[in-house]
This record gives C-alpha cells, structure tokens and sequence, in this order.
C-alpha cells in the first residue's frame, strides 16, 4: 500500500463541513439573539446543521465530532431504517464526489428483544478492510444507534494503526415538533476515536458524520 492510499485509508471520510445559513451581519446578530431563548435542537432547525470538532488529543480520544442536523419531513423509523441500510454505503460521497467505501456487505442481521444487531464488512479507500458492529433500538418514538469496529487495523510499517473497539459512532434519532405538530426528525450524532499511530488523521475520520448526514439527507423518503 502507498503512503498516499494509507493517508486515504485512514482520513477515510473527511469532507467539507456542510455550510451554514449566511446572512448580513445584522441579521446574524438578530439570529444570534433570538437563538438565545430556543432549544438546541429548535437552534439547528432554524439555523442549520451545528458541527462541533475536537482535534486536540487525549488519553482516551485522539479526535471527536458532534453533528446535529435537521430532516424536514421524515420518520424517525425511516431514518434509522436508511442508516442502517450498510451494503449502500459505498453511495456515500464527500464533497468533492469521493467515495470513500469501496465496497460494503452484511454479514449477518439479527432482531432480539427489540434490538437489532447487525454486522457488517466494508473496504474503504485505499484498501482497508474493516468489520463494524451496529446495535439500534427504539424507544419513547426515538432511535438509538451504536456503530464500533470490531476487527483492527494493522499498516505493515506503521504497525497497529486502529485496535478493536477504538472508533465509536453514537447516533440518536429523534421527532422533533412545531406548533404541536411532528415536522421531522433530528439527528444528533458523535464520533470518537482513538488512534495508536497517526493522530493526526483522527479528526477526518470524525467528520465522517458530515457526508453520511448528507447522505440520510439527500436518501430517505419522507
């Protein structure tokens, strides 16, 4: 493997952040304002999608995103439903039209006691072989949604790169309400993960939230 495809590999879904509504300085200054007084999540369907990232790591994370986003006029089982729908991620593109999965199968789906359990297998740019675990229930009209890797990754010169367990995505799926009345469904996401080697490429693999967002956005039906 190249030190270009490594670099790849591990970046795996870096992608521009989705921008955010613009406006004349006075008028961000009256949003700013009035935003005071909303919830978060009343925030963000009024203002856009709010991304935050940490870069600076730590003992136990070497990066970490939050994406929460807006879907007008969908379900949160529809949502939840198109997430997890994992043999359609090497759909996903960045900004730029990148994929970063090349190829993505199940290798095994399970319902037990109201939760869905469901493995999966992904090769991602640049030839890195990944299996991930996704665990999804719902409960009082939302979802929850956990992804973890559950095999590592290993460059031959670097070494252990990623250890089992290391890079967590947690998603909650949730109705959100307007005038009495459900108008769609937030999402509220975080990424984690901790790096053996190379910190430096954990923050993009973090905003992977930002095109998977983009993807449940521009996919699932209302």
């Amino acid at each position: 493997m190249t030190r270009s495809s490594t670099s790849a590999a591990l970046a795996l879904l870096a992608a521009l952040a989705l921008p955010l509504a613009a406006g004349c300085a006075s008028e961000a200054a009256d949003d700013e304002a009035s935003s005071d007084a909303l919830t978060e999540y009343d925030a963000v369907v009024k203002n856009g999608t709010k991304i935050e990232s940490s870069s600076a790591p730590t003992e136990s994370e070497s990066a970490r995103t939050r994406l929460v986003g807006f879907l007008k006029g969908r379900t949160v089982t529809a949502v939840s439903t198109q997430l997890l729908k994992v043999a359609k991620w090497k759909d996903i593109e960045d900004g730029e039209g990148n994929k970063p999965f090349t190829a993505a199968r199940v290798t095994d789906d399970d319902e037990s006691g109201g939760t869905r359990t469901l493995n999966a297998h992904l090769t991602l740019d640049g030839g890195v072989e990944l299996d991930v675990r996704a665990t999804a229930k719902q409960s009082d009209g939302a979802a929850a949604i956990s992804l973890v890797n559950t095999s590592e990754y290993r460059h031959w010169l670097a070494g252990k790169v990623l250890e089992k367990g290391k890079l967590k995505i947690d998603v909650k799926i949730v109705p959100h309400a307007k005038d009495g009345a459900t108008d769609g469904v937030i999402v509220d996401a975080t990424a984690k993960v901790k790096l053996a080697a190379a910190e430096d490429k954990a923050p993009g693999l973090t905003r992977s939230l930002v095109p998977i967002f983009g993807w449940l956005k521009s996919t699932t039906q209302p």
